[in-house]
Parts: C-alpha cells; structure tokens; sequence
C-alpha cells in the first residue's frame, strides 16, 4: 500500500520532522509521531537511489540521532564512525 501512496507522500501527509541529515550519502532521518505506538514516535532513515531516483524508507530504532548513526545501523555496525560508503552501483 506504501508503494501506492507513495513514500514522500506519506512522509510528508504524516508531518515527518527532519532530524538530521546527510547529505553525503543522500539520507535524513525522520520522525513521525504515533501517539498509539509504544515508542510514541517512529524513526526512519529516508533514502533516495541516485540511479533510479526511487525512495525508500527503513524503519530504524528509536534512540537514533543522526542520519550517520541509523545508515551505520542499517549495515549492522555498531559505531556510526565505521560507516564509510566506498561506492555506489
């Protein structure tokens, strides 16, 4: 249903706040709140495909602050340092 709706439609009819960005790597980690959900809030790291110009979105855990940090947690590192894009395809 995402798909349909579409992602930047959805982040931005849900009021989604910026919390950082990374303009390096093309990524912003957002916040939506959910007043139902348990967290309150839901964090996701926004990502644009430089190839196809596609959006995606990863849920990803509450307490993350920047954009480095989630992009370094969606690679399963634990340090946000330790994420370094060596190159895209």
């Amino acid at each position: 249903m995402l798909e349909r709706y579409g992602v930047d439609r959805f982040v931005l009819d849900s009021k989604a706040k910026v919390v950082d960005a990374n303009e390096q790597h093309g990524a912003e980690l957002v916040s939506i709140d959910l007043p139902e959900d348990p967290d309150r809030y839901l964090r996701a790291l926004k990502l644009r495909c430089p190839s196809t110009n596609a959006v995606y979105v990863v849920r990803v855990p509450p307490e993350m602050v920047t954009a480095q940090q989630a992009l370094a947690w969606t690679a399963g590192l634990e340090n946000a340092e330790d994420y370094m894009l060596a190159a895209e395809s």
